[in-house]
């Protein structure tokens, strides 16, 4: 929800995206993982969009040592919550840190690295969240499959989040999605070819294999 609130409240961003979707992955062909790779600009889109609306909470973190911190003396053993939409929102670490620009995570001799730990919304390091890669590519394969279809509009000003064990949407934005001009109706093989299976084909395999479930 929060990707498709961001490409609704800035169609420019839209545009670039639906342009990638069609330079890379003609009409009727399957996502690959080869595909993927190539879409940077949606990568930045998703990317921007984790930054300005994480999922998580925080990642806590346990020193063994005692530090100081913000001028504050942290004992050893105590438990710190690094609070993502706190620091990827402040000016010091992102300029226009409130603005949707996905441009800041596209890399080149003009654009700084962001430190490794001030983004983390799938954790860091060894114990990051063993689903990210497939989370990430859930996210790439919905919007372009939305977007190879329909422009997307909303016009909810903002939105907010509020704490339920991750962080949801303090609303139910309405859309709006406008069929593209000249695109054919909804192509489900198209969507079962992107994902590499059905469900009903994944279970009749797992019954094969002599599971019961």
């Amino acid at each position: 929800m929060y990707s498709l609130f961001a490409l609704a409240k800035n169609p420019e961003v839209q545009d670039l995206v639906y342009r990638e979707i069609r330079t890379h992955l003609p009409e009727g062909a399957p996502v690959t993982p080869e595909v993927l790779r190539k879409m940077k600009y949606l990568k930045a889109v998703i990317k921007e969009t984790l930054r300005l609306w994480p999922v998580i909470f925080g990642n806590p973190r346990l020193y063994d040592y005692d530090v100081v911190l913000g001028g504050y003396d942290v004992p050893a053993k105590t438990e710190i919550l690094v609070h993502h939409r706190v620091m990827c929102r402040q000016e010091r670490y992102f300029t226009d840190p409130l603005t949707f620009d996905p441009t800041r995570w596209l890399r080149d001799e003009n654009t700084s690295p962001v430190p490794p730990y001030l983004f983390m919304p799938f954790g860091h390091g060894v114990r990051m969240c063993i689903g990210r890669r497939f989370a990430e590519q859930q996210l790439q394969l919905l919007i372009i499959r939305i977007l190879q279809r329909f422009h997307v509009e909303c016009q909810e000003a903002e939105l907010g989040q509020v704490f339920s064990l991750v962080l949801l949407p303090d609303r139910n934005p309405r859309f709006v999605f406008r069929r593209r001009q000249g695109h054919t109706a909804w192509a489900p093989q198209a969507w079962t070819h992107g994902v590499g299976t059905t469900g009903r084909d994944a279970r009749r395999r797992h019954r094969r294999q002599g599971h019961t479930a």
